[in-house]
């Protein structure tokens, strides 16, 4: 499976959207939104899809008006690892 790297990423829709870099089909630099996601490393903080493991980088420092629920917003917190909560303050 491809790998990649998403910076300036939030979840919507059970998908990813951020800026990639480093995909093999992909430009670097372009904002993009993936395919669904199927899995997620927490502890690796990545994030599979149809084809491609996304290491995240830098989240959008407005995540959590992005998510379009509250699992979504859970998940995103749950990848940060360190407990921002800033959706939820």
């Amino acid at each position: 499976m491809q790998s990649a790297r998403l910076d300036y990423w939030y979840i919507r829709h059970q998908q990813l959207h951020g800026i990639v870099y480093g995909h093999p089909v992909l430009e670097d630099g372009i904002e993009i939104a993936t395919s669904f996601i199927i899995t997620v490393n927490f502890e690796c903080k990545t994030v599979a899809t149809a084809n491609t493991i996304y290491s995240l980088g830098t989240v959008h420092s407005r995540y959590y008006q992005y998510c379009s629920d509250i699992s979504e917003l859970i998940m995103t917190e749950r990848l940060l690892g360190d407990h921002h909560w800033q959706g939820l303050s």
